[in-house]
């Protein structure tokens, strides 16, 4: 047997570009740059290393100096899938939203980008006129993605169009409050429906000619008011209600970035001054076992009763994943633990820096997309231990801030009320708490 047969590693790889890309996709930078430098110093000209090293560079935020090497290697002649993804996140990073989702829509047939088309003869819409047309949107992603997205039906309605909006049954009870949308089909039927026209959801903020500073964060989405008065009898602790969520699904490729082991939450649960509220649907193996943390997800049977629990908090710490995104689009609180190099939607610290070489990045930034997100991003990739205290901190000033204003609303009468019953014998409950 050969010593790599026996599960010592293979050196030749480890040293090699594939083995410096493994090392990134772990999030071991340290070693990454170790092996990217050596291989630089020996072979300077080779557009592997060089490739390598735009890829080190973006995940360490220096996003400009990746940019001109990304941009490097294209004048060279290298066209290679991966290297236009990574090209295309440092555009949207730096606030060039359309221009990184026209590289990313050039990348659909890789598999790089959305997911696979629908069944249609229909053409795909490319900006033209919608007036008089009926055009289906082809949702993308996970829940987190179909909710983000379906805000751009609104726009394509007041364009003139008729929207059917084609996803998964499951989540018609949840979108079908969104303003813009007229019908939802099943995403594996539309060749059983009739439109004139079908679109990618990603790929809508691209033909609507919006730019990140364009995007409308109010909220758009509502909960059933029957689902709201049933989760308003279950969430019924008197302290401010905080839902946490900790994990995404694992099928997502870059899950082990976004999510956050278990046992770094620990600390957060050790404040009282809280409920603490479990909003987590899918953590596998990163269990969360607090006496602190309530735990009503065997309720959570539907995307429209997740919605239902989030509309009864008074805020959700959240991972990048379905959850934070229905928060932002209710209108409910949120803070949002965010990787360094993250999804489009959050993928700055702070989408006004043109690069992270020229200022060191807030912790804590409000979200362009959802008016009641604060994004707690990353600082250095891989690392949560400074988000993780910001919110710490931040939340004991935060509670006390609703507990006076709970205790506002508690006692306070209105004046007619006063007057019509001709004096004021002491507090009570207006149940508004």
């Amino acid at each position: 047997m050969t010593s790599a047969s026996v599960g010592h590693p293979d050196l030749s790889v480890a040293c090699s570009p594939q083995g410096a890309l493994h090392a990134l996709s772990l999030g071991d930078l340290t070693r990454a740059e170790a092996i990217i430098d050596k291989g630089l110093k020996n072979q300077p000209d080779d557009l592997q290393w060089i490739r390598c090293k735009m890829e080190l560079l973006s995940r360490q935020g220096f996003f400009t100096m990746a940019l001109t090497l990304a941009e490097q290697l294209l004048q060279r002649g290298v066209n290679d899938p991966a290297l236009l993804h990574t090209l295309a996140r440092l555009k949207v990073s730096l606030g060039a939203l359309k221009e990184g989702l026209s590289i990313l829509d050039d990348l659909r047939p890789y598999g790089l980008f959305g997911d696979p088309p629908i069944k249609t003869s229909a053409p795909l819409w490319q900006g033209e006129s919608l007036s008089g047309k009926t055009i289906c949107v082809a949702t993308e992603g996970g829940v987190g993605d179909v909710v983000c997205f379906a805000r751009f039906a609104l726009d394509l309605a007041r364009r003139g169009a008729k929207v059917i909006v084609a996803t998964y049954p499951p989540l018609f009870q949840l979108l079908k409050t969104i303003p813009g949308i007229q019908f939802l089909v099943d995403r594996e039927a539309t060749d059983k429906v009739h439109f004139d026209l079908w679109v990618p959801a990603l790929s809508l903020p691209r033909l609507l000619k919006l730019n990140s500073m364009d995007i409308c964060g109010k909220p758009y989405m509502q909960v059933d008011p029957k689902i709201k008065q049933k989760w308003r009898y279950m969430v019924t602790d008197p302290r401010p209600r905080v839902g946490l969520c900790w994990q995404g699904r694992k099928e997502f490729v870059e899950d082990n970035l976004r999510s956050i082991s278990a046992t770094l939450l620990s600390p957060l649960l050790g404040n009282t001054s809280v409920a603490w509220y479990k909003a987590q649907l899918f953590e596998g193996a990163n269990t969360l076992d607090h006496p602190h943390l309530i735990d009503l997800t065997y309720h959570l049977t539907c995307p429209d009763q997740l919605a239902g629990f989030i509309s009864n908090l008074d805020l959700l710490i959240s991972v990048d994943t379905g959850p934070a995104h229905i928060a932002g689009a209710l209108g409910t609180p949120i803070w949002l633990l965010n990787r360094f190099f993250g999804w489009i939607t959050f993928s700055s610290p702070n989408p006004h820096l043109r690069s992270l070489e020229e200022a060191a990045p807030k912790i804590n930034q409000q979200a362009l997309w959802y008016d009641s997100m604060d994004i707690y991003t990353q600082t250095r990739f891989g690392r949560w231990d400074e988000p993780l205290e910001a919110v710490q901190q931040n939340i004991v000033t935060w509670a006390k801030a609703i507990q006076d204003k709970q205790h506002v609303q508690r006692n306070f009468r209105p004046l007619n009320d006063f007057l019509s019953k001709g004096s004021y014998h002491g507090t009570e409950s207006t149940g508004l708490s």
